[in-house]
């Protein structure tokens, strides 16, 4: 079978949907009725009530409680609130999405459901601040814009997955595409839309999001499209780098990026995140963005470049490590391979190794490197509270940087932990096997003082990778070998 040919056979699977998504045929036949009345529309969605009560919850949410002063308990107290038309679009949208998380999961499609749900509310963010009607159809286009990467997963999951890394430019994933399937996400997003009958304008921006600069600044570019567009753009960036920074770079040339008025955006960044942080939990969405609260510590600060990575000693100690990781046996001497070699390149004085327990609820010291780790005793193990720092970084799987702890803003669990160490700055780097937090690395500097910079942490990054992969190894073969 050719690979369009599977694609095709995945689009069937896909538009045929399960009997309690038969709501979702009756919602698309109506959805460009306008003559629908609010009683026929709330007769269709109340045979499934699990869309009624998500519907119900939307009305009382963060996005729409500053439009009634009182709870919204009925489908009928809905319409009035959210507009018939805003009714009737919710519910496509949310239906569609429920039907698509169902259909697959895994950290892979956990990812791409926080960026469609995040896609979504910049989306209709976007859609109220320039004034586009209605706004419930600019969430709704977010919310299914990326379908087509579903079909895509699903039809090869071992090729398509690497594909789907955040690092991944967005044009480079198109073409990567095309070369691997013949076709790409947006085109498959754009079959499977028609199979379903959705109106033209969201499948318009299923098809196009994926439009150029030059585009987005054409007067001639359909609304929607734009706040697609950009919508999906700025998701992105926040994924990246959810405190913001990248975020607020690309607003400043906002206009003539994506011919928006940058004054418009002004405080995006908070609403975006709010709503966002209260949304997950109703859309049953594994949440692996992790925004930072309200005045927490950012875990990404600039920090200096000054400090050097000798390469020339890197490159040596990959090549060691490479040569111990294919031999049996040989994880004690390949770890004390990377952590000799970790401050070797880079300096950092103190390691510590810390791994998830059985229940994933502890991380326990497995072994530590450097001057003063004999005086941590009683520091470990230690809880991951929801909230900490250490569950940020196995969370969001990136690297986490405190270059104060004397900050107030810093968590209880890290400033606890700080003291104990007698430490001002440290760094938590996670330990991934097949995108499976497995446990992280703690760096400092106890007795120098001297403050990381990124160039260092990259080369901590590059290090462990063979140590979280030796590691993962050891859980897949059985102690007897």
């Amino acid at each position: 079978m050719s690979k369009r040919q599977e694609i095709d056979k995945q689009i069937d699977k896909l538009a045929r949907l399960p009997v309690v998504s038969r709501v979702l045929v009756k919602l698309n036949q109506v959805a460009e009725n306008e003559l629908t009345s609010a009683d026929e529309l709330s007769e269709i969605i109340v045979r499934d009530q699990g869309l009624t009560m998500r519907l119900l919850k939307v009305a009382n949410s963060v996005s729409y409680s500053t439009r009634s002063r009182e709870s919204v308990s009925t489908l009928s107290k809905a319409v009035i609130i959210l507009g018939l038309d805003g009714v009737r679009r919710l519910a496509l949208g949310m239906s569609l999405f429920e039907h698509l998380k169902n259909a697959e999961s895994g950290p892979v499609a956990d990812r791409l459901w926080n960026h469609s749900l995040l896609s979504a509310i910049t989306a209709r963010i976007l859609a109220e601040r320039l004034g586009y009607q209605p706004v419930e159809e600019a969430f709704v286009a977010g919310l299914v814009h990326d379908v087509g990467k579903l079909v895509l997963l699903k039809c090869d999951r071992e090729h398509y997955a690497p594909l789907l890394d955040p690092t991944n430019e967005a044009d480079d994933l198109i073409k990567r595409e095309r070369r691997h399937f013949g076709l790409s996400h947006v085109k498959a997003g754009k079959k499977l839309a028609h199979r379903w009958g959705m109106p033209a304008v969201l499948a318009e921006a299923i098809a196009e999001h994926h439009v150029n600069e030059k585009t987005l600044t054409a007067k001639h570019t359909p609304p929607l499209l734009r706040i697609t567009a950009v919508a999906s753009i700025l998701s992105h960036l926040l994924e990246g780098d959810p405190g913001g920074k990248t975020l607020y770079t690309a607003l400043a040339a906002s206009r003539e990026r994506y011919g928006i008025d940058a004054a418009l955006l002004d405080g995006i960044y908070d609403q975006i995140t709010d709503e966002f942080n209260k949304s997950v939990a109703l859309f049953g969405v594994e949440d692996t963005i992790c925004f930072p609260a309200a005045g927490a510590p950012s875990t990404r600060p600039d920090r200096p470049h000054e400090q050097p990575v000798d390469e020339t000693i890197m490159l040596t100690r990959l090549q060691a490590i490479t040569e111990a990781l294919i031999r049996p046996g040989a994880y004690p001497e390949l770890l004390e391979l990377v952590l000799e070699g970790i401050n070797a390149t880079t300096g950092i004085e103190r390691i510590f190794v810390l791994e998830l327990d059985g229940d994933r609820r502890n991380l326990v010291c497995t072994n530590s490197f450097g001057c003063g780790v004999e005086n941590s005793g009683g520091v470990f193990p230690v809880p991951v509270e929801d909230g900490s720092l250490l569950e940020s970084c196995l969370g969001e799987r990136e690297i986490v940087y405190v270059p104060d702890t004397s900050d107030p803003r810093l968590p209880p669990r890290e400033q606890d932990l700080a003291i104990q160490l007698r430490v001002t700055e440290f760094a938590l780097v996670p330990l991934l096997f097949m995108d499976r937090p497995l446990g992280l690395l703690w760096l400092d500097n106890q007795q120098g003082r001297a403050p990381m910079c990124d160039d260092q942490l990259r080369a901590v990054a590059t290090l462990t990778n063979s140590l979280a992969l030796a590691m993962g190894q050891r859980t897949l073969v059985p102690a007897s070998s």
